[in-house]
C-alpha cells in the first residue's frame, strides 16, 4: 500500500486550483505507482504467496484423515506431509490410513439444550421447529458454543458465541427475527447477534412478575431494542428510589356533630 500513500499524499496537497506544474507532477507520480504495481506481479501473488490457501487446504485434508487412526507410522505421516507441501500426489493417504486402526469413537453427551426443535447433525446441532424455514446452527468452540442464523434462502442473518447455558433461550429469540432481517439487511450480522443475546439476557423469565406491561403494538424487536438500551444500574436506582410499598391511603374526615340549638 505504501505506493497508493504516496500518491494519495500528493492529492491531499493540492490546492484547489492546481496550475499545470502541479498536475504534470501528480501525473508522473501516478506513472511511477503503475510501473510499481506492475513490477511486484499479479495481485494473487501477494493475498496468496505460492499458492499458500492451496497447500493449507492440502494439510487439512491429510490432517482430517489421520486423526481419526492410530497405530500410523512416523515416517509414513512425514512423506505424507512433505507431498502435501511440496504440491505433489498424495496416493498413498489411504493406504496409509488403512494400515492402521480407527480411533474408537466417544459418545459425546447430548448439550443442555437438546430439546424439542434440536437436531443432532454430527459434530453440530440445528434449531429449526416446525414450519420454519430459518434455522439457527450450533457449533461447540471449547466451552462456548458458535451461533449462526440462516434464512430460508440461504442468507446468514446473525452470528456470534455464547455460554452453553444461553443457547436454549437464545435460538428462540434469533428465529423470530429471520423474516424481518431477511428484508432489512442494514445491519451488521454480529451486531444483531449481540443485541439479541443481550436483550435475551435481560428479558423477565418465565413466570417473573415485572410489573411491567408493554404497550400495545410494540413490537419484538422494539422491546428488545428497548431492553438492550436500559441500563442494569439505571433499575437498579430506579427501583431503590422508589418506595418498598405504597402509602395508605387518608382516612376521610368525620364530619363534626352538629351543635344543639338552646
Amino acid at each position: 500500500m505504501r505506493p497508493f500513500h504516496a500518491l494519495l499524499y500528493r492529492v491531499e496537497q493540492l490546492p484547489d486550483r492546481p496550475g499545470p506544474q502541479q498536475m504534470d507532477g501528480l501525473c508522473s507520480a501516478a506513472l511511477r505507482v503503475r510501473l510499481e504495481l506492475k513490477e511486484s506481479g499479479p495481485a494473487e501473488d501477494l493475498i496468496d504467496p505460492e499458492g499458500a490457501r492451496h497447500t493449507l487446504r492440502t494439510l487439512r485434508h491429510v490432517v482430517a484423515t489421520l486423526e481419526a487412526r492410530e497405530g500410523l507410522d512416523a515416517s509414513d505421516v512425514l512423506g505424507l506431509v512433505k507431498n502435501a507441501l511440496n504440491d505433489e500426489t498424495l496416493i498413498d493417504l489411504f493406504t496409509v490410513a488403512a494400515r492402521s486402526t480407527p480411533v474408537p469413537a466417544v459418545e459425546l453427551p447430548a448439550p443442555p439444550f437438546a430439546e424439542p426443535g434440536w437436531s443432532d447433525l454430527g459434530g453440530f446441532w440445528a434449531y429449526q421447529p416446525d414450519g420454519s424455514g430459518a434455522h439457527v446452527k450450533a457449533y461447540p468452540v471449547g466451552e462456548d458454543w458458535y451461533l449462526d442464523l440462516w434464512s430460508a434462502r440461504g442468507q446468514l442473518l446473525a452470528f456470534g458465541t455464547v455460554p452453553a447455558a444461553e443457547v436454549a433461550a437464545l435460538a428462540p429469540a434469533l428465529l423470530t427475527q429471520a423474516d424481518t432481517w431477511t428484508r432489512d439487511r442494514s445491519e451488521y450480522a454480529w451486531r444483531r447477534f449481540t443485541d439479541t443475546a443481550q436483550a435475551t439476557r435481560t428479558a423477565p423469565r418465565p413466570g417473573q412478575d415485572t410489573g411491567q406491561v408493554p404497550a400495545p403494538g410494540v413490537s419484538a424487536a422494539t422491546r428488545a431494542r428497548a431492553a438492550t438500551a436500559s441500563s442494569p444500574n439505571r433499575l437498579a436506582g430506579s427501583a431503590a428510589s422508589s418506595p418498598s410499598s405504597p402509602p395508605s391511603a387518608a382516612r376521610p374526615a368525620t364530619p363534626a356533630a352538629p351543635r344543639r340549638s338552646r
